[in-house]
């Protein structure tokens, strides 16, 4: 059991529990709080429960109710960055708001220690009450995290695909039914996604999961190896599987022709099912006189677009320790993610989808001295970006803009999870509807333009 200072004793038995149930707990430990009254009092008429310590080298371990810590750091004799680190080990979800000098080599260490967002001394209430509630915030954030890491009640998984967001289970449910049939499937997909294992998936859900998947790049897909495997006698008779195109609009144009013509009217190349993928427009190409609009039409009966990456930023935490398990191969005890390099994959625009943050996590999990992944293992582009992001949340910008900042990218990545649904952006965000319309308006922000995304 913690032993707490008398001090800390007397502010427990007279906090009222009552209050925690309804306001957020910060624990506000500083040597000069008494020279604070006016912050403290601000603070605690705008619904913050506060907790005033005045030693920070005798400072108990971080409350288990509290979500947020202000820690002033003067006076402590060089040992700012020993108490920060101490802190974030008792307890990594706590947000900690170091109050220093402005000195920027300082700032810089205390950052590196492990706190989350550094204010001047002497304080303003206007100051310190932007910074606990940009802290508070960011628990909730750290706490939604949590709960993807965590999801039990979505469906997380199919046939080795990952992800619980409406997207992939929308995937999932559009699988199920080209699955229950032998008409050609054109799969359209960005780089990088995983198009192997949603073929994979039809397969393995289909009647013909026990025969072959035979996997053919558009560019080798010659006139006479389509004949060959048209024939009646061809490989994989009589118990053929599912013929995987890949890259079909990489086929020539005589390829183009064979494929048409020994499809037939039922679709099937002999007795193979015919998938087909594509990272172009194949009716563009079309226009441009590349691709025969009557085989576009033959191998799309069943249209499938997976979504990108940055479309299902959700189930990143899914993918990431899904990921991480795979690398553990079973050998060793897979690597995690830190919250702050979670955040900045989060924060990451994926352009090469998947496979882009397989080779991210592959860096991390290399370069990761321990169990845990942090901000400096990822590659340069992503931690260099989320470093300057922190940087100039720290030192180049005002609080006011950092929290302006923060609040566009908060609700912006809230409207494209939920395609600009209000109803589940208040749900998702704990917030009533007109505060959220509010906020909105405030970014110039058009829930519309992400339904139409």
């Amino acid at each position: 059991m913690t032993m707490y200072k008398p001090e800390v004793r007397e502010a427990l038995a007279n906090r009222g529990d009552g209050v925690l149930m309804n306001r957020p707990t910060v624990l506000f430990v500083d040597p000069d709080a008494q020279r604070f009254a006016l912050v403290v009092d601000h603070l605690r008429s705008r619904g913050v429960s506060l907790l005033v310590v005045k030693d920070p080298n005798g400072a108990p371990t971080p409350l288990p109710t509290a979500a947020a810590a202000v820690l002033g750091l003067a006076g402590t004799n060089g040992r700012r960055a020993d108490l920060v680190r101490a802190w974030r080990r008792a307890d990594s979800q706590l947000v900690l708001i170091c109050g220093v000098e402005p000195n920027p080599e300082a700032e810089a260490e205390i950052v590196a220690a492990g706190a989350d967002e550094i204010v001047g001394r002497p304080y303003s209430p206007a100051q310190l009450e932007s910074a606990v509630r940009l802290g508070l915030e960011t628990r909730r954030l750290r706490e939604e995290v949590r709960r993807l890491q965590t999801l039990g009640a979505a469906r997380q998984s199919f046939e080795g695909l990952v992800g619980g967001s409406e997207p992939a289970l929308s995937l999932y449910r559009l699988l199920e039914q080209v699955a229950c049939n032998d008409e050609p499937a054109l799969i359209l997909a960005e780089p990088g996604v995983e198009v192997a294992a949603v073929v994979e998936a039809i397969h393995a859900r289909s009647e013909r999961r026990q025969g072959p998947i035979h996997r053919l790049a558009g560019e080798a897909a010659t006139p006479g190896e389509l004949a060959r495997l048209a024939a009646p006698d061809g490989p994989g008779l009589p118990q053929a599987g599912t013929l995987w195109i890949e890259g079909v609009h990489r086929l020539g144009l005589e390829a183009q022709s064979a494929l048409f013509e020994q499809t037939g009217h039922y679709g099937l190349l002999g007795a193979w099912r015919l998938v087909a993928s594509t990272e172009r427009d194949l009716l563009e190409m079309a226009h441009e006189g590349l691709f025969q609009r009557a085989l576009y039409y033959r191998i799309n009966v069943l249209p499938i677009r997976i979504p990108p990456l940055r479309e299902r930023i959700e189930d990143l935490p899914l993918l990431a320790a899904d990921r991480l398990r795979r690398l553990a191969n079973g050998r060793s005890t897979p690597k995690r993610l830190s919250f702050h390099a979670l955040l900045a994959l989060v924060a990451h625009p994926w352009p090469g989808n998947v496979a882009e943050l397989e080779a991210a996590l592959q860096t991390a999990a290399e370069q990761a001295a321990g169990d845990e992944i942090n901000l400096e293992n990822l590659p340069n582009n992503i931690a260099a970006q989320s470093a300057a992001q922190t940087r100039g949340s720290a030192s180049s910008r005002s609080l006011r803009t950092a929290k302006q900042d923060f609040e566009l990218h908060y609700f912006r990545t809230l409207l494209s999870h939920t395609r600009g649904n209000m109803s589940m952006a208040s749900k998702i965000s704990k917030v009533g509807r007109p505060y959220l319309y509010k906020k909105i308006r405030e970014h110039a922000l058009n829930p519309e333009d992400f339904r139409a995304a």
